[in-house]
């Protein structure tokens, strides 16, 4: 799959908790068969590091169906950007506090 753009909304915020709900409201990622993807992201202190945990709801429109394959491929593209982006604060540490 290839997008165009994702528009978010922030829904929560909890910088000293390092916590981040948000809902992915853009139409050109859920096409016709979604109505929003709500994600709650949150970094937890472990040892020398952080443990990364996010939840995804996904709310379908009415009358369509939901398909195991779709959401498996929707975690593949989450994990491969977290990665991305995980690589390249381990290559850049000054770049985040």
């Amino acid at each position: 799959f290839q997008y165009k753009y994702a528009k978010h909304r922030i829904d929560k915020l909890d910088v000293d908790n390092f916590y981040c709900k948000y809902t992915t409201i853009g139409r050109d990622m859920l096409d016709d068969k979604f109505e929003c993807v709500i994600n709650k992201t949150r970094l937890y202190l472990k040892g020398s590091g952080y443990v990364y945990k996010m939840t995804t709801n996904v709310h379908h429109l009415p009358r369509t169906e939901f398909k195991e394959e779709g959401s498996k491929m929707g975690q593949e593209k989450m994990k491969k950007m977290f990665k991305v982006v995980e690589e390249y604060l381990i290559a850049n540490p000054g770049t985040y506090p």
